[in-house]
């Protein structure tokens, strides 16, 4: 970690580094978890957040004077270094218990969540502030599985989920009038790495919400509650992609097709 404030390309450099580990560790199937303590550096902590939010568990676990050791005796260095990583512990501790609250979230409920939802596609900043308010009070939850059930239906008071046509089922509906039906899981896997360029931010996307691993096949069946559906989306790293048929596979990275 850096001795002062967090920089651009400090933290692009971080993310290269998880996001190929995030490849290595996904080969034949296999999952990720992912867990992103920082030491808290004030204003600048906001490019570490921005860069890691939507895939990692992340947050501050001491702020920087644990880590300023100038002119300080090499005893007190020492005890603030035992202090930084008792506090880490104590923070992944509570993390790993947030994890799994996370994954029953995404792994059992992915038909009624919302929490992979594409932030993009479902428009404004709806899903990143849940995502955000979900993180902030998750690991000081007594009841972590509780928490996200808590978050989970107060964004459901602000977009409930709606029938749509003659389905019997309910759906997130946005704003634009775009229903989110969720699609079968054994067509369309998710292959962003394969098709022209991508971010590095386009395949842990593709494979983490918060930490925990979903299913890279998992997408929504996008169509229009009324009219025509949009023919512009803006995929997984900002590109337009023209779709002009009544619907979109659209995944929780943004890849759409």
């Amino acid at each position: 970690m850096p001795l002062q404030n967090y920089t651009e390309n400090y933290v692009v450099s971080v993310y290269q580094l998880f996001a190929r580990a995030i490849r290595e560790s996904t080969k034949e199937g296999g999952n990720a978890r992912c867990v992103l303590g920082y030491v808290s550096y004030g204003t600048t902590d906001a490019i570490v957040v921005n860069m890691f939010q939507r895939e990692v568990l992340t947050f501050p676990f001491a702020d920087k004077s644990i880590i300023e050791f100038n002119d300080r005796p090499k005893a007190a260095v020492g005890e603030s270094v035992n202090t930084a990583i008792e506090m880490l512990r104590e923070q992944a501790a509570r993390a790993k218990k947030s994890l799994h609250a996370i994954e029953k979230e995404i792994q059992s409920a992915a038909n009624r969540t919302p929490m992979l939802l594409p932030t993009r596609a479902f428009g404004g900043d709806a899903i990143d502030r849940f995502l955000r308010s979900l993180t902030a009070n998750l690991l000081e939850a007594e009841d972590p599985f509780a928490e996200v059930r808590e978050e989970v239906d107060r964004f459901c008071k602000r977009f409930p989920r709606r029938r749509f046509s003659d389905d019997r089922r309910e759906y997130f509906i946005n704003r634009k009038g775009i229903v989110f039906r969720t699609g079968g899981p054994s067509h369309g896997a998710s292959r962003p790495e394969f098709q022209g360029h991508h971010d590095i931010q386009c395949f842990p996307r593709s494979r983490l919400r918060l930490g925990g691993s979903f299913n890279p096949a998992f997408h929504y069946d996008c169509c229009a509650s009324q009219g025509d559906l949009p023919s512009l989306w803006t995929g997984c790293h900002g590109q337009s992609i023209s779709i002009r048929r009544q619907y979109a596979n659209v995944y929780p990275n943004d890849y759409a097709r």
